[in-house]
């Protein structure tokens, strides 16, 4: 079911009252070419704490990159299935069926910094079961100034980090103790092995990585240390998994 479609909006907000396992969020934007368009989700609990599925607006390309890793793909429609998207992905919101909403629970969607010239679309997809694992998602910055820079990784499955020049290595802690140290190039080869089809232009090729993202698995991995040289910020989005919790 539609729940938001923009007409030369450069913000837009919904709400959806029935239980949604996934979105599908659609543009005539040209997945290489989003920018700065960001994204909020949450549930609204009526009468108790709102569950954040993003905390606070994050970057839309970094979100679609972490939602779709593994067994999702961004890919497109022709003009001949009757409606063109540069872009279309399903972005799965629960481990197993839909969101378990109460009483008046609303699932609440916001997109804001968009392209006014271009069409954002967001179908909500029903689902025969319920579930209370949802997916959440949670923005780091690293610091400029701090040349090695820890982050807990525990209970998150997947990492987009921006694939920066500056960043000289990545150590993995996993959680039987050993440690691990990777180069950007290791990382993002072992990244295409995981899921050697991240993306389907309209061409018709088939891409293993996004420009300018490296998509990480994170099972196992208890702590990540980042090491990079220069004064420069590095952005990462990391999803929690409630299923995580059973291994830590």
């Amino acid at each position: 079911m539609e729940i938001l479609r923009t007409n030369n909006q450069v913000s837009a907000k919904a709400q959806v009252e029935k239980a949604i396992g996934s979105i599908i969020i659609y543009s005539n934007v040209d997945f290489d070419a989003l920018n700065n368009e960001k994204i909020r989700l949450y549930v609204e609990r009526n009468g108790h704490n709102n569950i954040e599925i993003t905390k606070g607006l994050v970057n839309l390309k970094r979100f679609i990159a972490c939602a779709t890793y593994g067994d999702d793909a961004v890919t497109h429609f022709r003009a001949n299935v009757g409606e063109a998207f540069e872009t279309v992905c399903v972005i799965e919101l629960c481990e197993h069926g839909a969101i378990k909403l109460e009483n008046n629970d609303k699932v609440k969607i916001e997109l804001a910094d968009l392209d006014a010239t271009k069409v954002y679309l967001v179908d909500g997809v029903e689902e025969p079961d319920e579930s209370k694992e949802i997916y959440t998602y949670e923005e780091k910055i690293l610091s400029a100034e701090t040349p090695i820079n820890d982050v807990n990784t525990r209970s998150y499955d997947i990492a987009v980090i921006e694939d920066n020049d500056n960043i000289t290595e990545i150590q993995y802690h996993f959680d039987n103790g050993q440690t691990c140290n990777y180069s950007r190039r290791e990382l993002r080869a072992l990244s295409h092995d995981n899921d050697p089809v991240a993306y389907v232009k309209k061409n018709g090729q088939v891409m293993s990585s996004f420009v300018g993202i490296i998509q990480l698995p994170l099972k196992g991995v208890n702590r990540m240390t980042v090491k990079k040289t220069g004064n420069v910020l590095v952005n990462i989005l990391m999803r929690h998994d409630e299923d995580m919790k059973l291994f830590n």
